[in-house]
């Protein structure tokens, strides 16, 4: 990175962040970022709202870099937990709405206790 990269996001952080949240959620956010393609790795910045992760991650309330406005921080593809926040802005974009979240499979359960169907079980089989 350059140090130009670098003076931006120290800027970003000083201008975005007004109140910063716990470090168990910007853990959390980081941790979803990082995972994230829409993320730049090089500058480690989103490519979906133009944030700096490092700034973004502590931010509960900033200015979006994208749009001149205060926003609650949220992830504008509903990442981070946060798809209502997400599509309020969504709808004061004039964007529709992010879909629902695909329904997780229910986990199978597995035991290590023979059933009572097994053979065997009826005493004598």
């Amino acid at each position: 990175m350059s140090w130009i990269d670098d003076a931006k996001r120290v800027a970003a952080g000083i201008l975005m962040v007004r109140e910063k949240v716990d470090a168990a959620t910007a853990d959390f956010r980081g941790r979803v970022c990082t995972a994230c393609s829409r993320l730049d790795r090089k500058t480690l910045r989103c490519s979906e709202c133009g944030c700096y992760l490092k700034a973004k991650v502590w931010a509960k309330v900033n200015r979006s870099p994208a749009r001149p406005r205060g926003e609650v921080t949220h992830c504008p593809l509903g990442k981070w937990r946060d798809r209502d926040i997400a599509n309020h802005y969504r709808a004061i974009d004039g964007k529709p709405p992010l879909p629902p979240p695909a329904p997780r499979a229910a986990p199978v359960a597995t035991s290590t206790v023979p059933s009572p169907t097994a053979k065997g079980a009826d005493g004598g089989s």
